[in-house]
């Protein structure tokens, strides 16, 4: 939209890079609210937009100008073949990694880092391997991506060590302030 006058300038409509009825859906998905977007985030740098799609359970990036997809940062099961060798991430490093679940709150870092609150809501893609609310946890997280290799590398959380007593599976936030000062916010502690 055009702040000054309200006029719609440019426009995306999901089911051109994602088809609803293919794409593999968090434990949430309904029908009439096949995606559910809760965040937008700009990067001047890459010229490119990143949105929560909490019932993909799926972050993703577009290009401004084309409303190609460009990735997603996701756990990959049930995902058509298509999509997994074009867009998804494989995970690398040392350390720990969990992919995020119903997420909130995209937020690409002045270094390209992706931050997100992983709300952890059944914790799978598959119905069978749901985790039940007691044993789950939330947290936020941040993850290092590298788009010429396609990998992700998970380099900070805070949450998971606190178990089901932070667990939200819905609503929440993360900010960033500058390195090392975070806000992650669990307003929907079930």
């Amino acid at each position: 939209l055009d702040r000054n006058t309200g006029e719609i300038l440019k426009t995306w409509d999901y089911k051109n890079f994602l088809d609803p009825n293919t794409v593999s859906h968090s434990g949430s998905w309904s029908a009439h609210n096949w995606f559910h977007n809760n965040a937008v985030w700009y990067d001047k740098k890459t010229n490119s937009l990143t949105f929560s799609g909490r019932h993909e359970d799926a972050v993703i990036n577009l290009d401004f100008e084309t409303g190609e997809l460009n990735w997603i940062i996701g756990d990959p099961e049930n995902w058509p073949q298509e999509y997994v060798d074009k867009y998804f991430f494989t995970p690398v490093g040392d350390g720990e990694f969990d992919w995020q679940y119903e997420q909130h709150a995209c937020v690409v870092l002045p270094d390209g880092d992706i931050m997100l609150f992983d709300n952890g809501h059944y914790r799978a893609k598959n119905p069978d391997n749901y985790i039940p609310n007691s044993q789950n946890f939330s947290r936020g997280v941040r993850y290092r991506i590298d788009t010429d290799k396609m990998t992700i590398e998970q380099v900070w959380q805070y949450g998971k060590e606190r178990g089901a007593e932070f667990f939200s599976p819905y609503i929440c936030n993360v900010e960033y302030y500058d390195e090392g000062h975070y806000m992650v916010h669990a307003g929907g502690i079930g």
